[in-house]
């Protein structure tokens, strides 16, 4: 940031170097000409660089969108078919933190494409308001797994018709660590997967069988400039880990910080 600052106050210095170089040499001063030659030749040139710098930064940028949506999409991927396995023929809703635009991402594209969702099998939580006398445009509201309960999960589910729901969120907190189980009426006998790879309070849900499947991150996870691999499940472990109830054991074993533990 800083660096970008400089060069373009160092543009700004070297264009006004040119204009008051112009200026004075039709006011007949010598040294008029030659400064703004100069100060225009370093201007132009800060200008080529900027542009070039800018369209370099647009193209990282771009690469790196693309490479972090194909690991996002390898992830809902090998973790959809996993559910599918499991739990075939199941009627899916899933849970969204309210920011995520249900139009343009690349993992509800894949939830809707694989479970054969509409739209409306998203359910979004609705966010807490502003204190009084807070400006809403101001306002920064604090992350979904601080505030989300499970009142709001029950409100979003009525009326709806599943037997499966997958949190792409963090479980509400007043849920985690209850013995491994739903104790709501409205959730007997449902299923649950966890997709946000927060699992923290989490293990006995995966241990009862209520949770079929879910996903963190490696503790081996690589992150680099490289492109994606192209294979999917090679993508997949490249960042991710795969947890059922065949390897809770193992996985609390080597890696028992992923639920806290």
């Amino acid at each position: 940031m800083l660096q970008q600052i400089i060069l373009y106050a160092v543009l700004l210095i070297a264009a006004i170097g040119a204009i008051v170089g112009w200026s004075n040499s039709k006011k007949g001063a010598e040294w008029g000409q030659p400064m703004t030659v100069i100060c225009a030749i370093i201007a132009i040139c800060m200008g080529l660089f900027l542009a070039y710098r800018n369209s370099s930064n647009s193209v990282a940028n771009k690469s790196a969108m693309a490479r972090e949506n194909a690991y996002r999409q390898a992830k809902v991927t090998v973790l959809a078919n996993k559910v599918k396995e499991l739990l075939p023929s199941k009627k899916a809703v899933v849970i969204l933190d309210p920011s995520v635009d249900v139009e343009k991402d690349v993992e509800v594209q894949v939830w809707k494409s694989m479970f054969d969702l509409s739209d409306d099998d998203f359910l979004k939580p609705e966010q807490p308001q502003p204190p009084a006398g807070v400006d809403p445009e101001t306002y920064m509201t604090e992350p979904m797994d601080a505030w989300f309960r499970e009142a709001m999960l029950k409100k979003m589910l009525e009326g709806k018709q599943f037997d499966l729901i997958i949190f792409t969120t963090a479980l509400p907190q007043d849920i985690k660590n209850k013995a491994g189980a739903f104790t709501s009426p409205y959730m007997k006998d449902k299923k649950v997967v966890l997709a946000s790879g927060n699992l923290y309070g989490c293990a006995g849900f995966i241990n009862s069988g209520v949770a079929v499947a879910a996903i963190s991150s490696s503790p081996k996870a690589v992150y680099d400039d490289k492109p994606a691999p192209k294979d999917i499940q090679a993508a997949f472990d490249k960042r991710y880990i795969l947890i059922t109830k065949d390897n809770l054991k193992q996985i609390c074993e080597t890696n028992k910080d992923i639920f806290g533990l």
